[in-house]
């Protein structure tokens, strides 16, 4: 029987050239393709995206958890005159990796 893996409150995991960021669970919070890191890469980042149907050239964004940064680096990287806030409470992985 294949032992489980036992998972920090903070836990970051890899499989098949992405990145996955875990919430003490095997449950994905957040991930990101390794090799194209500004990429949205899960399908709940890519419908938040939806909104850009109604607004494409947004001043101001703000964003309510960081999760793995995959909305925050998109948002710097296709829309740079965007003032982009995040709110976050969890800093500790950041400073783990």
């Amino acid at each position: 029987m294949a032992k489980k893996k036992v998972r920090t409150p903070v836990d970051f995991s890899e499989l098949g050239g992405y990145r996955y960021l875990h919430f003490g669970s095997e449950w994905i919070q957040g991930g990101m393709q390794i090799n194209r890191p500004y990429r949205l890469a899960l399908e709940y980042q890519q419908s938040m995206m939806a909104l850009a149907l109604f607004e494409p050239h947004p001043r101001e964004i703000l964003q309510l958890g960081l999760g793995a940064a995959g909305f925050a680096k998109f948002t710097w990287k296709y829309l740079p005159e965007a003032k982009t806030t995040v709110v976050e409470i969890v800093v500790q992985a950041a400073r783990r990796r």
